[in-house]
């Protein structure tokens, strides 16, 4: 009696761990939006989990053949499954694919349906795998693909329609310029600076649509060298640049002379052409540049680094944008703190550099 007591007891406990993980399975399928099939070739039955009915927005009472399965699939996509179940039942050849579905309630969803064979003494007994219902991540890739090509328009206008004309309205005012008198000069002076100011925000923003959130090769750089080059490209006045300890930055060469540039034109602008300017390390996985001109309020320096914002007369509004994304591309994160002389340090945390 007591052997049997103890016996029943297991059993008992054996079935409610059963009903646990079954239990936790569905809820699992569910959250994931993922079920599992399996068709025996022996007897052509095909199995569903629940998560697989509740996709096609079928009872679970229904007992789909294969084949009124695969009746399933949009029009456009039936042959590919088809074809790709007769040589997973065949060859054993395993697959893997995104479709689409139309389900019991007319609906079209994405979904990712895996194969993959059974074998039971090197023969083909069985096949099974998942099902997964991806309709919102393919509706997220799609509409960036949309964004894309908008933002591909947005570029092509920019770069033709108006970086054409504005070249030939620079030519004809230089041409003005060596030939006007000192009166004519006085009113082709703010023309000039308006033109200028066009050009950078037409260079400002190609800078932002064209590099995105990506960078290209990743190749180590020493930072001595690449800041010679970005200070000398920008118009710096009398401001200093003070470089400490040389040191190495794993990047991308091109987006990094963006932000550098952006940062010494910020410093000038805000900071006088007298400004203090310096670059170096924070510790190993960090690197600041900062000048010793006004600051930015902690109030402000979030605002400073979104598009359009800008302080100062002539700015694009776009310059401390670019350092931003740029730095995103990277993996890195920015930060503005005081700098040591109470200016604006700009603090770049790079540990979180992807390889490439």
């Amino acid at each position: 009696m007591a052997q049997w007591v103890g016996t029943e007891f297991n059993r008992q406990q054996r079935e409610e761990e059963l009903e646990r993980t079954s239990k936790f399975l569905q809820e699992t399928q569910a959250v994931a939006n993922v079920g599992g099939w399996e068709v025996s070739l022996r007897s052509e039955r095909m199995r569903w989990s629940e998560e697989l009915y509740r996709i096609h927005g079928l009872p679970l009472d229904a007992n789909p053949t294969p084949e009124e399965a695969i009746e399933f699939y949009h029009p456009d996509d039936r042959d590919s499954i088809r074809e790709a179940f007769d040589r997973l039942t065949t060859e054993g050849e395993p697959y893997d694919l995104e479709l689409r579905i139309v389900t019991a309630d007319d609906e079209v969803c994405w979904v990712r349906t895996r194969g993959e064979p059974r074998y039971e003494d090197d023969e083909i007994v069985a096949v099974h795998g998942t099902f997964q219902d991806i309709t919102e991540r393919k509706e997220r890739e799609q509409e960036l693909q949309r964004q894309n090509s908008r933002l591909n328009e947005f570029t092509s206008l920019i770069s033709h329609d108006l970086q054409n004309p504005l070249n030939v309205a620079q030519g004809r005012t230089a041409i003005l310029q060596q030939r006007a008198d000192e009166e004519l000069s006085e009113h082709l002076t703010p023309l000039v600076r308006s033109l200028d100011r066009m050009e950078s925000i037409i260079e400002d923003t190609l800078t932002l649509a064209r590099q995105g959130e990506t960078v290209g090769g990743i190749d180590p750089i020493s930072v001595v060298d690449l800041i010679g080059k970005c200070w000398a490209g920008v118009e710096t006045g009398e401001a200093t640049l003070e470089i400490g300890d040389e040191f190495t930055l794993r990047g991308d060469h091109d987006r990094l002379r963006h932000v550098f540039e952006n940062l010494f034109r910020n410093a000038v602008e805000h900071g006088g052409e007298d400004v203090t300017v310096r670059v170096g390390r924070c510790g190993e996985d960090c690197f600041y540049v900062e000048d010793d001109g006004p600051g930015i309020p902690p109030s402000d320096r979030d605002a400073v680094l979104e598009p359009g914002h800008t302080s100062v007369s002539g700015g694009t509004g776009f310059g401390l944008t670019i350092v931003k994304r740029i730095a995103e591309a990277h993996g890195w994160e920015v930060a503005i703190t005081d700098g040591r002389d109470g200016g604006a340090r700009f603090k770049f945390d790079t540990a979180g550099l992807p390889d490439k």
